[in-house]
């Protein structure tokens, strides 16, 4: 426990102090204030999705790869990984540290983000829904810990970070307009092979966290997937001893 949270101190103080972090949490809170500007002061909605549908799922698609393309790559490329990983620390320490340094991170974008419903509070009369914004910051949080996993564990696999970043990019546009498509592809059949199909896309458990609905499903989905890129990513660095 103190290897990891001095490696975690490492990881916060190295992300945030890093020019690049900063550039990516302008645009991050860019982004939210311009949508809801314009949601809000055009419809008067107070509601969750004013300000996180639909840049709570389409955000983390950006902002991932950048935060994390670094990681491991840059580390890699430096030749600093090989002293961390032959350090008296376990790789598990190393990835939950870098993981949990880059969500501390984005975890205080998003806190910023509460001054916008701060604003909503101000300007409206009524009770607001608190629980509904709760689980919509809850999911938003919980689909950026997937993100970030896995563009922790491509980051894992490159030397260059803009190679990474690219890959995760474009890993997580594909995974966005499979969400979005219609109907399944014509190679899963109604059925079975429909509802798995359906259960591993991140933003239908998304959307009913959105929609102020906790299930158990959902919840087990993200961490189970966040665990298993973190896991994965273990097993990469583990190899790399082997070489």
């Amino acid at each position: 426990m103190r290897n990891f949270i001095a490696l975690t101190r490492r990881e916060v103080l190295s992300v945030f102090v890093s020019p690049l972090a900063y550039g990516t949490a302008a645009m991050f809170l860019f982004l939210f204030g311009l949508v809801f500007t314009w949601r809000f002061f055009f419809t008067r909605l107070v509601e969750v999705s004013t300000l996180v549908d639909p840049l709570g799922y389409f955000v983390p698609i950006l902002v991932a790869p950048v935060l994390t393309m670094r990681l491991i790559s840059e580390e890699r490329r430096l030749g600093t990984l090989e002293m961390l990983l032959t350090a008296p620390v376990g790789d598990l320490e190393v990835v939950l540290s870098k993981f949990t340094g880059v969500m501390i991170f984005y975890g205080s974008m998003t806190a910023l983000t509460l001054v916008h419903v701060g604003v909503m509070r101000y300007y409206y009369d009524g009770n607001m829904d608190w629980g509904s914004f709760a689980t919509g910051y809850l999911g938003m949080l919980l689909i950026a810990g997937l993100f970030l996993a896995f563009g922790l564990f491509v980051s894992a696999f490159f030397e260059t970070p803009m190679l990474a970043a690219l890959v995760s990019f474009v890993s997580g546009l594909a995974v966005l307009t499979t969400g979005f498509a219609a109907t399944p592809p014509a190679v899963v059949r109604p059925g079975m092979a429909s509802d798995i199909y359906n259960f591993m896309l991140p933003f239908n458990h998304y959307k009913n966290l959105l929609g102020g609905v906790i299930d158990t499903r959902d919840l087990a989905y993200f961490v189970l997937t966040t665990v298993f890129f973190l896991f994965l990513t273990t097993r990469v660095l583990e190899s790399r001893k082997w070489k």
